[in-house]
């Protein structure tokens, strides 16, 4: 399943604290990457993070992976749909009655 993760440092990551978060979510997005399972990465700019589209087996097998960044980041992760998908999807939701 493809996965869009967006990760964002907190706010409250700030002085002293800026180091160790750096160190981290390099270390967590280093891992991603070389996990064979990211399809495709970047930084936001402007932003205090980033984003990775994972293609992974299973949630769980994701939140092994970012597990270690959630001290000290906001992380949001959506589930991605291919737009191929998308006349099969609006057929089963007329045919539902939406």
């Amino acid at each position: 399943m493809r996965m869009l993760v967006k990760f964002h440092i907190k706010d409250s990551v700030v002085g002293d604290l800026v180091p160790q978060a750096r160190k981290r979510a390099e270390e967590v997005t280093q891992k991603m990457l070389g996990s064979g399972k990211a399809e495709c990465s970047g930084l936001i700019a402007g932003e205090r993070g980033g984003f990775v589209v994972m293609n992974v087996d299973s949630s769980e097998e994701l939140l092994m992976m970012i597990g270690p960044m959630l001290d000290v980041a906001d992380i949001k992760i959506k589930p991605l749909v291919p737009l191929e998908s998308l006349p099969d999807i609006l057929k089963m939701l007329t045919e539902m009655g939406y």
